[in-house]
């Protein structure tokens, strides 16, 4: 019985400054939605269950759905993310 030999791939190599500006550019809509619910719950006299379990998730994903389309269109913008430019977890 022959084996068939394993073809030998090379190891990814991740860059941790790619992994920070993955994290920040996730935490930053996360921080808007928070900011826009707390504003919110002041503003509209909201129950923390609607301003952190309804506007913050909600807001924070509009805002980094729009900001990740406009940085496809324009790299420059990556900036709304928290970033200098399109995250690459790979060198």
């Amino acid at each position: 019985m022959t084996t068939q030999p394993t073809p030998q791939s090379s190891p990814i190599k991740i860059d941790p400054k790619a992994i920070q500006a993955t994290v920040i550019r996730y935490v930053v809509p996360t921080l808007v939605g928070v900011l826009v619910s707390l504003a919110a719950k002041a503003g509209f006299n909201l129950s923390p269950a609607q301003a952190f379990g309804i506007v913050a998730p909600a807001v924070g994903t509009v805002y980094s759905t729009v900001a990740h389309y406009l940085e496809a269109k324009f790299p420059a913008l990556s900036r709304l993310l928290g970033a200098t430019k399109p995250a690459s977890l790979t060198k």
